[in-house]
């Protein structure tokens, strides 16, 4: 096949709980630039399966009573034990969030950027700088290429000082002259060679690094912006399949939904009475520490966030804020802009209103 066609690489993820496959492809056109997508490329190209993934059975959940089975193993009746049995961990192809049941029968929010992260700008802008650390790690390309250039002229000049110093007319003590000053020169190479290698070496392994990273970096953008079905954990380490209801169109909001007879769930606040310097708590999986619990202040409240002085780390992001009664009145997010909790050090949570408003069918029948 010619180098002209595209080659296509390409694997199958399984994002849906039924035994059909959703295909993804990777392929390369004839400039060497990278694809992705749901579609296979237009050409006739040789398809190649790689790591095909299997949709794996989950245990069928939909006439438990979770609340019961949570709730007889941890007999614990403080209040933080009663709410981290509300609390899930989330995991994508993009890493690991938290959530939380808003229902007892099954719904739960988290951010949108948990089940979606290639949506945020801080994705994009991590994109950007590796295909610019990429095109600026390319420049230093030429001066190898010169470098081996003047090494292959430097070994002609060696070569033809071999072939004079055997064959050129001169004395004896000259002959040995001229042999000690040819190995001085082919001990220069050899060292001028062993650096070249290490440097291109080098250069190579870290244009491979950042190629890698680029391409998976837009793999898990194709995946994850096409997944319906996450696994979720609770409290007990019991992984759940969750399916994607809803995403919101106006906040970093997303509604999944499990098949269960009953489950735990926190209830909702009135975010309108809130006020400075009111004691909150916020659980999650921060760092992928799941069922972690930090506390805090909050700092500030306006129509967009509650800000709070503990931070939000990655993890973390999806999981409910609550009281000291345990009622929820937000969720934590973390959202990079003139309010950055990374840069600041605050937490910034999207008010408890908002899941009413987005989500309000999800909220029927839960008392």
């Amino acid at each position: 096949m010619k180098y002209s066609m595209l080659m296509l690489i390409v694997a199958i993820c399984l994002l849906i709980t039924t035994n059909a496959e959703a295909e993804f492809y990777k392929w390369k056109d004839k400039n060497g630039q990278w694809h992705y997508g749901d579609r296979a490329p237009d050409k006739q190209v040789k398809k190649t399966m790689i790591n095909p993934e299997v949709t794996k059975k989950t245990t069928d959940y939909s006439g438990m009573d979770l609340k019961a089975k949570l709730e007889d193993k941890y007999a614990d009746d403080s209040l933080i034990t009663k709410i981290t049995m509300s609390v899930v961990a989330i995991e994508t192809k993009g890493g690991v969030g938290s959530g939380f049941f808003v229902s007892d029968n099954g719904y739960i929010v988290t951010n949108k950027h948990v089940i979606r992260p290639a949506s945020t700008k801080a994705w994009s802008n991590n994109l950007d700088i590796l295909e610019k650390n990429l095109k600026t790690h390319m420049r230093f390309e030429r001066n190898i290429k010169e470098r081996k250039k003047n090494l292959d002229a430097y070994k002609d000049r060696i070569n033809r000082q071999a072939k004079y110093v055997e064959n050129g007319k001169m004395s004896k003590d000259e002959r040995n002259d001229a042999r000690d000053e040819l190995k001085d020169s082919k001990n220069d190479y050899n060292d001028l060679y062993n650096e070249y290698r290490q440097i291109k070496d080098e250069f190579y392994a870290e244009k491979r690094k950042l190629e890698k990273a680029i391409s998976d970096h837009k793999w898990i953008k194709v995946v994850t912006d096409s997944a319906t079905n996450f696994d979720i954990y609770l409290k007990d380490d019991t992984k759940i399949q969750a399916t994607l209801v809803k995403i919101s169109n106006n906040y970093d909001l997303a509604l999944l939904k499990i098949n269960a007879k009953l489950t735990p769930f926190l209830q909702l606040a009135d975010t309108q009475n809130l006020s400075q310097g009111e004691k909150i708590f916020a659980v999650g999986s921060p760092l992928g520490m799941r069922d972690s619990v930090t506390s805090g202040i909050i700092t500030r409240t306006d129509n967009e966030f509650i800000m709070i002085d503990a931070q939000i780390l990655p993890g973390n992001s999806g999981g409910p804020l609550l009281t000291e009664e345990g009622v929820v009145i937000g969720v934590n997010t973390l959202k990079m802009s003139k309010h950055s909790a990374m840069t600041q050090g605050f937490g910034l949570a999207i008010p408890a209103s908002r899941i009413r408003e987005e989500f309000p069918s999800a909220l029927l029948g839960s008392k």
